[in-house]
């Protein structure tokens, strides 16, 4: 629905057949990416469970290290190519002629530099051996992003969603395995890059039954992509440098189980996040297009989403503050017990890191320049922070390390809105974390029962969004 529009105006001035066609396409989009990460976790804790501490660290671990070459087998050219698309829908064919074979010779370039990186590293043979393995999942992966942003190009979020149902479908399978059988490391790493491999084959048979194209190769177009992906591949990989580098430092400072107990609080606070990740991702291609279109509805629109992001992340992350040991016990039992210390910090972070989406918003206002010096600024501090904290700290110097950045990333962003005279921040947020706050330090005080305090609590957030925000209001559709 995104990619269809060549008029942006007639997105907001829809008839109701266009209304319901919307309204489907965004369903479709926001359950696709919620299959996603609860697969995602549902993997990630039967691990935990199964395996134990030690391989649950070197598996993200090394999950973690491709993530950062990931990026690099990407280069920003999914999101050029869906910007492009989104101007003429006619181009398609065209750019998946060249994008296909383009991310094949990216995908070797990533996966040779991944295994030099582990190997210079100086890990230990097992990493090595399985990142051989590993590694060989960065082609799917590569490939499944460009069909959901094909998909989503041409309107066709149905399709997406098929696509993440297969993924869960044969994750469920990995699943199933992983509990009923007789498990070894070697056996999870080749399963998980099997399941992404069939995943990829199902993505690129919808995609030839969906768009024609044939593999080309056209150097000058190859060459317009990457020059107009930098700032986006330079903003990405920085942002990775402050999310995701403090796992590489206690991996060389610590022992596999440290980097176990700190990945184990970090998914859990990706999941509680996942409500506002999809929202964002999903909403704000519409509402930025409603402020090029109308600007002071459109800032009135991003103020609101802003105060919607606190509300349905930050109940969540309160929660897994107060309440940071009782939720590990819960979801991985007691052999993960040093994860809370650093779960109760990192939530602090996360805090600060899901306020208002400046970083987001800034992307799709154009600024991807100012996006990359202020990332760059957080990861060489992040960097900075990390390896003077790590050894002397363990992981609880990382969590620090991560939140103190995050709540710096946050006020940097505050005076650049400030400076171009965009305000999304409204002192109603203040009303908002109160609201949030009170309750649960009373549940708190009262030595409410984790299993008890929830109902209470939710039930009560629910009731003041569902009068506070009408969804209608974000999507404009009446």
């Amino acid at each position: 629905m995104i990619a269809r529009s060549q008029n942006p105006a007639r997105e907001f001035s829809m008839g109701s057949a266009d209304s319901s066609r919307f309204i489907k396409n965004y369903l479709y989009l926001v359950l696709s990416q919620a299959l996603t990460y609860a697969i995602n976790f549902g993997i990630a804790l039967i691990i935990a469970r199964r395996i134990g501490v030690h391989f649950f660290g070197e598996f993200f671990l090394l999950a973690t290290i491709q993530g950062f070459f990931l990026l690099l087998a990407d280069s920003g050219i999914n999101t050029i190519y869906l910007r492009e698309a989104s101007k003429n829908s006619a181009i398609i064919g065209k750019y998946l002629n060249n994008i296909i074979p383009l991310k094949v010779l990216l995908f070797l370039c990533a996966y040779l530099l991944m295994q030099l990186f582990v190997l210079s590293f100086g890990y230990p043979g097992q990493i090595v051996r399985l990142s051989l393995v590993f590694g060989l999942s960065l082609l799917p992966f590569s490939i499944n992003s460009l069909a959901a942003f094909t998909f989503r190009a041409i309107g066709r979020m149905d399709k997406e969603l098929l696509s993440n149902a297969f993924n869960a479908m044969v994750a469920g399978l990995l699943i199933l395995w992983l509990c009923l059988g007789k498990v070894s490391t070697q056996g999870v790493v080749l399963a998980w890059v099997s399941v992404h491999a069939l995943s990829m084959i199902f993505n690129f048979y919808m995609l030839k039954k969906t768009v024609y194209f044939r593999f080309r190769f056209e150097t000058e177009l190859w060459g317009y992509l990457l020059s107009e992906s930098k700032y986006f591949l330079l903003y990405t990989l920085t942002s990775w440098f402050y999310v995701q580098v403090d796992t590489v430092i206690i991996s060389k400072y610590l022992p596999a189980s440290e980097v176990g107990y700190y990945q184990a609080a970090v998914k859990i606070l990706a999941i509680s996040a996942m409500l506002a990740d999809v929202m964002l991702n999903t909403s704000f291609p519409f509402i930025i297009r409603k402020y090029f279109t109308d600007p002071d509805q459109g800032k009135r629109l991003i103020t609101r989403m802003s105060e919607l992001t606190l509300m349905l992340v930050w109940p969540i992350i309160l929660v897994v503050i107060f309440f940071s040991r009782e939720v590990v016990f819960t979801l991985y039992g007691g052999q993960f017990e040093r994860a809370a210390a650093p779960l109760f910090v990192l939530g602090l972070g996360y805090l600060f890191y899901y306020g208002p989406p400046y970083g987001l918003t800034l992307a799709y206002l154009g600024h991807q320049k100012i996006n990359f010096l202020v990332s760059l600024f957080c990861a060489v501090a992040n960097m900075i922070l990390n390896l003077y904290l790590i050894p002397r700290h363990g992981i609880l110097g990382a969590a620090i390390a991560t939140a103190v950045t995050y709540a710096g990333l946050k006020i940097a962003y505050i005076v650049i809105f400030s400076r171009i005279r965009f305000p999304i921040f409204s002192f109603s947020m203040a009303k908002q974390a109160a609201v949030m706050l009170l309750p649960l330090v009373a549940l708190k005080v009262l030595a409410t029962p984790l299993l008890f305090c929830l109902p209470i609590y939710f039930l009560f957030i629910g009731s003041y969004m569902y009068k506070k925000f009408p969804m209608t209001e974000y999507l404009n559709l009446r």
